[in-house]
């Protein structure tokens, strides 16, 4: 998760700059009002792409949707233009025409939720319209159940999390871990639909001993996963 409070937050989002996950930081960090960390965060992500011989590793292992250091100046400006209070009209228009040309789905997620608090008032009054259409991005399901959590009223957080669980156990997502944890019969059924659809015994008997509680190592089903790969290491 994100962490419990300011320091535990702050530490996770030490982390992700250190792996140069500039994107989902500063998102995450905006989505917690922290838009001066969330600015800094860009300006920063922005000088390190911008020399890249300071950070090889980081420049290397880049992925397709962290963009170049242009995009993170240009986005990290328009984010210090932003106020709960004070956003004006001249503000929204242009984030409105402009951030769903985007190709970072985090950057596009960020922008979505401040316009939703910046035309209903903020926080208090949230555009939910808006608010959904953040948990639409192509970001992490972690990431959108803990901004689900933070942000929407109690009817529809539960709705929403039984629908993301519906989905992630119907592709055999692992990342439905985060909702189900390892101490229920659901953990059991998503990593059996993960072996459905891969076929990938090594990793459920791996995620079968880290994760689930000792009492659902011991069904039939997980056993089975596991003496089959030992069988495969002998």
């Amino acid at each position: 998760g994100w962490g419990s409070d300011d320091a535990e937050l702050g530490r996770f989002l030490d982390d992700l700059e250190g792996k140069g996950d500039y994107e989902r930081a500063a998102a995450i960090a905006t989505f917690c009002l922290q838009i001066r960390k969330a600015t800094e965060i860009l300006q920063r992500g922005g000088s390190s792409r911008f020399h890249p011989k300071k950070n090889k590793m980081l420049d290397e292992f880049s992925n397709v949707n962290k963009g170049p250091a242009s995009d993170l100046g240009v986005v990290a400006m328009a984010l210090s233009g932003f106020s709960e209070e004070r956003s004006g009209s001249l503000w929204r228009e242009m984030v409105s025409s402009s951030h769903k040309d985007m190709s970072n789905p985090y950057l596009r997620a960020m922008f979505t939720f401040l316009l939703a608090v910046s035309t209903t008032g903020g926080t208090s009054n949230p555009n939910d319209v808006l608010f959904t259409a953040v948990l639409d991005e192509d970001v992490l399901t972690a990431d959108k159940i803990a901004f689900s959590s933070l942000h929407l009223p109690d009817q529809k957080l539960l709705w929403y999390v039984n629908d993301c669980w519906r989905k992630v156990l119907e592709r055999g997502d692992l990342s439905g871990f985060y909702i189900c944890g390892g101490s229920s019969q659901e953990s059991v059924a998503l990593l059996q639909k993960y072996v459905d659809h891969s076929g990938d015994i090594q990793t459920a008997s791996w995620m079968a001993i880290k994760a689930l509680n000792p009492e659902y190592v011991r069904d039939g089903q997980v056993r089975f996963w596991i003496d089959s790969y030992k069988s495969l290491l002998d």
